[in-house]
C-alpha cells in the first residue's frame, strides 16, 4: 500500500514540475517576446551593425526594449573633426568614420570586408543557383558598401593609369575634401513608426543629392510638390518618397554593374556648388562652408531656364537676351549650349592638382556630349587667328596668349601621341591573351581526343555485358575506368585551374585622350594666367565684353542676317513686293554649322567667332565702358556743380559764407544754364581701349577652351531645379 502510494506522489511531483517548468518557460517566452523589432533588426543589419542589436530590460514597465545602432551619413572635407552628433556643450564627442575603401576603415564603419562580402555570397550561390534581390537587408548596408567600393576601384585605376603614363606625383585620399563620413547613433524600435520594418539611416537632403552626384547617379525625377524623386545611372538607382510619421525616405538599390575609373567626379568640397545650380566665378571669395547664407553676387545660376534668365541680368544684359531663355522656342546652342561657354569664361578652376580627375555634376539643365565637337582642333583653330592683325590689333597680352596656346597645343599633341602608344601596347596584351587561349582551347582538344581514343582501347579488352554493343558499350566502359581511377587524381582534377574559356576576362579600363598630368596641370597653368589677367582689368569693362559676348551669340543663333543691299529702310521706293519690303535672308549661324560636317564645325566656329562677333564685341563694349566713364564723370561734377549752387544761394541770404563758395565763378555761371550746358561733349573713342576689350575677348575664350578641355560631364547628367536646397540640412533617412 505504501509503495503504490509512493508512486503516485512522485508522478505528481514529476507532473508538478513539467508543469512548473512549462509555465516557467512560457513566461520567460512571453518575456521575450515583449521585444518588439528583434527579428526584424537582425535580419536587417549584417556585419559590425549587427552586433549593436541587444535588449534591454525595462522594470518599470515589465518587457524588454530593442536597442540598435545606425549611421548619420554625411559629406564633409577629410581634415572634418565635428559630426552631427557631437555636443560640444554637453561634453559628447563621437568618433567619425571616413569611408575610404580601406580594410581599416570598413572595420570602423561596422562593414564586411571584400573578402568576407564574396564568402557570403558564395554561401548563398550554394543553396540558391538564381542570384535574386537580397531585400531582408537594409539599402543603406549596400549604399555604404559601395561608396567602400567606389573609393578603392577608383583608386586602382589612378595606380595603374599613373604606372602607364609620366612618372608625376599623384595625389592621394589625403588631399580629398569631398568625402562621405558617418556617425553612430543609438535608436530603440519604441521610436519607430508603424509602418517601418527596418532600421534606417539618417542624412539630409543636402547630403543625399551630393553623395549621389559621387556614385554617378543622375536626377530623372525630383518634384518637390508629389514628392517624388528618382535617380538612375552607373548600375544604380535612388528612389524617393513620403513615409507617414517618419518623412522623405529614400531606397538605395543595385540594378547592374557600376564602374569608377574616369567618371569619378573630382573629390573636391567646391562642386557641392554645381549640385544644385551654383557655379562660382573667378571673383568668388571663400565664405562660410555651411552654405547657408543667400546667393553671392559672384556667384551664377544655371539650374532652370528661370535662373539662366536672371543670371543674364545680373551679367547685365537687355531684355531681349533674358527673354530667349524664357521660351521654348528659342535656340540657346551652337557646338554646345552657350551657359556652358559662359561658365567656362568666368567659372572658377576646380582642377585637384596631380589628379586625374575631371568629371563635375552638370549645373545646367542641358546636356553635354563631347561627340558634336572637338575641343582640341577648337583650340588649334583659335591659335591660327589669335594675335592676327587680320582680326584684330595686337597687343602685348595677346602675344602671351599665343605662347600659352602653343604650349597647350603641344601638350595635346603629345597625350595624343601618347593615348596612340598605351592602346598599340593594349592590342598586343589582347591579341597574346587571346593566342594563349587558343593555344589552351587546342591542348585541351587534344588530351579529351586521348582520353576517348584510350577509352575504346581499354573497351576492346573487356567483354560485351549482355551483347551491349556500339556507343552504349563505350559510355559504360568509360564510366568503369573513371570511377576505377585513383582519389588522388580526382583531387588533382579538382583543383586544377580553370580552361581558358572559363576564366574570367580582364577588365580592361578605356584609355582616352586628356587624362595626362602634363596636360592637365598645363590647361590649369594657362587658366590662372587667364585669370591673373582678367582680375588686373577694369571690372566694369570685362563685364560688358561678357555682356556684348553673350547677346551677341544668342542673337546671331536665333535671327537670320539680312543680305546686303536688301535691308528695308524708311525712305525710297521699295516696291509691293512684301519679300522685299522684309529684305532676303542668308540662313542663320545655327544652320550653317548643323548643315557642315564635323571635320569643318570647329573652323567655321572660329572663323564666325573671329570674323563677326569679335568686331562687334569689342567695339561695343568699349564704347559701352567710355559712356559708363563719362555718366559717372557727369555724375561727380553735378554733384560738385550742385554743391557750389547751394552755397551761393546761402551766402545771398546773409549767412556765413565760405570763402571759397563766394568768390568762386563756376557757381555763379552755371546758374540759370541749360540741364546739359555743363557736361563734356563724348571724345573719340580711344585705340587703347578698343585694343583692351579685344585682348579681354581672346583671353575669355582662350579660357573657356581650356575651362571645358580640363573638365567633362556626363552626358546623361542634366540639371533638375533644387538651388533652394544648397545647404539644406532636413533631415531624410535612407532605408
Amino acid at each position: 500500500m505504501g509503495s503504490s502510494d509512493d508512486k503516485v506522489e512522485t508522478a505528481a511531483l514529476v507532473i508538478s514540475l513539467v508543469a512548473l517548468i512549462g509555465t516557467f518557460l512560457q513566461v520567460v517566452q512571453q518575456y521575450l517576446a515583449s521585444a518588439t523589432g528583434y527579428a526584424n533588426c537582425r535580419k536587417s543589419l549584417k556585419g559590425g551593425w549587427y552586433d549593436t542589436v541587444h535588449r534591454k530590460f525595462q522594470r518599470k514597465e515589465l518587457r524588454f526594449e530593442v536597442q540598435f545602432e545606425t549611421p548619420v551619413i554625411f559629406v564633409c572635407p577629410r581634415t572634418n573633426d565635428r559630426g552631427p552628433m557631437d555636443k560640444p556643450e554637453l561634453g559628447l564627442k563621437v568618433p567619425i568614420s571616413f569611408l575610404d575603401g580601406t580594410p581599416d576603415s570598413m572595420k570602423k564603419a561596422r562593414l564586411l570586408t571584400q573578402e568576407e562580402q564574396d564568402e557570403q555570397q558564395r554561401d548563398a550561390l550554394q543553396h540558391n543557383r538564381i542570384h535574386t534581390a537580397d531585400n531582408e537587408k537594409a539599402t543603406w548596408l549596400n549604399l555604404l558598401e559601395e561608396i567602400q567600393s567606389m573609393e578603392r576601384a577608383n583608386l586602382k585605376w589612378v595606380t595603374e593609369h599613373h604606372r602607364n603614363s609620366h612618372p608625376h606625383p599623384v595625389a592621394d585620399f589625403k588631399d580629398h575634401t569631398l568625402v562621405v563620413a558617418l556617425q553612430p547613433k543609438p535608436r530603440s524600435w519604441d521610436n519607430m513608426p508603424a509602418g517601418v520594418k527596418k532600421p534606417y539611416a539618417t542624412t539630409t537632403i543636402c547630403h543625399i543629392v551630393e553623395i549621389a552626384s559621387m556614385l554617378g547617379i543622375y536626377w530623372k525625377e525630383f518634384d518637390r510638390s508629389r514628392d517624388k524623386y528618382r535617380a538612375e545611372g552607373n548600375g544604380f538607382m535612388l528612389t524617393g518618397s513620403t513615409v507617414p510619421d517618419l518623412g522623405l525616405t529614400f531606397t538605395f538599390q543595385i540594378c547592374g554593374k557600376a564602374r569608377f575609373q574616369e567618371n569619378r567626379i573630382i573629390p573636391l568640397d567646391e562642386i557641392k556648388e554645381l549640385c544644385f545650380g551654383y557655379v562660382r566665378t573667378i571673383f568668388y571669395k571663400a565664405k562660410d562652408n555651411r552654405r547657408l547664407g543667400a546667393k553671392d553676387d559672384n556667384e551664377l545660376q544655371f539650374g532652370s531656364m528661370r535662373e539662366i534668365a536672371e543670371t543674364m541680368v545680373q551679367l547685365e544684359c537687355n531684355t531681349s537676351t533674358a527673354n530667349y531663355f524664357k521660351t521654348k522656342e528659342a535656340r540657346h546652342q551652337h557646338l554646345f549650349a552657350v551657359p556652358f561657354e559662359i561658365i567656362g569664361m568666368l567659372g572658377q578652376s576646380l582642377y585637384m592638382k596631380n589628379s586625374y580627375h575631371r568629371m563635375l555634376p552638370n549645373p545646367t539643365p542641358y546636356h553635354w556630349d563631347r561627340r558634336f565637337f572637338d575641343l582640341p582642333r577648337l583650340i588649334k583653330e583659335f591659335s591660327t587667328r589669335v594675335d592676327h592683325k587680320k582680326y584684330m590689333t595686337p597687343s602685348p597680352h595677346t602675344s602671351t596668349l599665343k605662347e600659352l596656346t602653343r604650349q597647350v597645343l603641344e601638350e595635346l599633341e603629345a597625350d595624343r601621341k601618347d593615348v596612340e602608344r598605351r592602346r598599340r601596347q593594349r592590342d598586343v596584351e589582347i591579341a597574346a591573351e587571346e593566342e594563349r587561349k587558343k593555344n589552351n582551347n587546342t591542348e585541351n582538344k587534344e588530351n579529351e581526343g586521348r582520353e576517348e581514343k584510350k577509352d575504346v582501347e581499354i573497351s576492346s579488352d573487356i567483354p560485351s555485358e549482355g551483347g551491349v554493343t556500339g556507343p552504349l558499350k563505350r559510355l559504360l566502359t568509360r564510366k568503369r575506368t573513371r570511377s576505377s581511377r585513383s582519389p588522388s587524381w580526382i583531387e588533382h582534377k579538382a583543383s586544377s585551374p580553370p580552361k581558358a574559356e572559363e576564366r574570367p576576362k580582364k577588365d580592361y579600363a578605356p584609355i582616352l585622350p586628356g587624362y595626362s598630368l602634363p596636360l592637365l596641370s598645363c590647361l590649369h597653368r594657362a587658366i590662372q594666367k587667364c585669370d591673373e589677367y582678367l582680375k588686373s582689368r577694369e571690372r566694369d569693362l570685362l563685364t560688358m565684353v561678357v555682356r556684348e559676348h553673350i547677346q551677341e551669340v544668342l542673337k546671331i543663333i536665333n535671327e537670320p542676317e539680312p543680305e546686303e543691299g536688301t535691308k528695308s529702310t524708311t525712305t525710297g521706293d521699295t516696291g509691293d513686293d512684301p519679300s522685299q519690303k522684309a529684305g532676303k535672308t542668308v540662313p542663320a549661324f545655327f544652320d550653317v554649322l548643323s548643315a557642315a560636317n564635323p571635320e569643318d564645325r570647329q573652323g567655321i566656329f572660329m572663323q564666325v567667332y573671329f570674323e563677326h562677333v569679335l568686331p562687334c564685341v569689342g567695339d561695343r563694349a568699349a564704347k559701352a565702358y567710355d559712356k559708363r566713364k563719362r555718366m559717372k564723370t557727369v555724375y561727380t561734377r553735378s554733384y560738385t556743380l550742385t554743391q557750389q549752387t547751394e552755397d551761393s544761394d546761402i551766402s545771398e541770404l546773409g549767412m556765413a559764407p565760405d570763402s571759397t563758395a563766394t568768390t568762386s565763378k563756376p557757381s555763379t555761371s552755371t546758374v540759370g544754364q541749360s540741364p546739359g550746358a555743363g557736361l563734356p561733349t563724348p571724345p573719340a573713342l580711344a585705340p587703347e581701349q578698343l585694343i583692351e576689350a579685344q585682348a579681354i575677348w581672346c583671353t575669355l575664350i582662350f579660357r573657356m577652351l581650356c575651362w571645358l578641355q580640363l573638365h567633362d560631364f556626363d552626358k546623361h547628367d542634366m540639371q533638375f531645379p533644387k538651388s533652394e536646397l544648397r545647404g539644406n540640412r532636413l533631415p531624410v533617412y535612407i532605408s
